[in-house]
C-alpha cells in the first residue's frame, strides 16, 4: 500500500520528498500524535493535504511510515537516528526502544561521539546515557583511532568537559 499512491488521501513533503499515506493507517497504528493530526480541526485533517515534515530526512520518515505499514522493525544504519527522534516525537515506543537496542550492539569507536552529540541535540536520553558511557570508556581509543570525532565533540565544549571528568 504505501509504494502506490493511487488511494492514499494524505502526503508528507520531507527535505522536499512528497511521501503519501493512508489517513486511517496512520490513525490505527501511529498512536495519538498521528490521530490528532489527521482527524482533528486542523487543515491537516482535510483530504489531500499536504503536511510539511521540518528538520528530518525523507529516508528516515519513510523508514518509520514502512514501520507503520509493515510493522517491522528494520531500519537502515544512516537512517536509525532519524527514526529514534521520529520515534520519540511521535511517542511510539516500540520503534524508539528498537532503535536504542540496534545503537547499544552497534555503537564503536566512529560513531560513538557523533551519536553521543546528535542525543544531546535532541534529547534522547536513552541513547545520551548509552554513548556517554562507551565514550568515556574508551576516550583513549577514540583518541587514537577517531581524532576527528573529538575535534567535533570540542565544538560542545560542556559535553567534552563531562566526558573528560569521567574519562581522567
Amino acid at each position: 500500500m504505501l509504494a502506490s499512491p493511487a488511494l492514499s488521501d494524505v502526503t508528507f513533503i520531507v527535505e522536499g520528498t512528497k511521501l503519501t499515506a493512508h489517513r486511517c493507517l496512520l490513525v490505527a497504528r501511529g498512536g495519538e500524535y498521528f490521530s490528532r493530526l489527521l482527524t482533528g480541526e486542523f487543515r491537516e485533517a482535510e483530504p489531500g493535504a499536504e503536511i510539511p515534515i521540518e528538520g528530518h530526512t525523507a529516508a528516515g520518515f519513510r523508514a518509520l511510515l514502512e514501520y507503520l505499514y509493515t510493522d517491522e522493525l528494520a531500519f537502515p544504519d544512516e537512517s536509525v537516528i532519524d527514526v529514534m527522534r521520529l520515534a520519540h516525537a511521535y511517542r511510539l515506543d516500540r520503534p524508539y526502544n528498537h532503535c536504542v537496542r540496534h545503537c547499544r550492539r552497534q555503537i564503536n569507536t566512529a560513531n560513538a561521539v557523533g551519536w553521543f552529540i546528535e542525543a544531546n541535540q535532541y534529547g534522547l536520553d536513552d541513547l545520551r546515557d548509552s554513548t556517554f558511557k562507551f565514550v568515556s570508556r574508551n576516550f583513549r581509543k577514540i583518541r587514537t583511532e577517531h581524532k576527528d570525532s573529538l575535534r567535533q565533540l570540542g565544538q560542545y565544549p560542556e559535553l567534552m568537559m563531562e566526558v573528560m571528568m569521567e574519562a581522567l
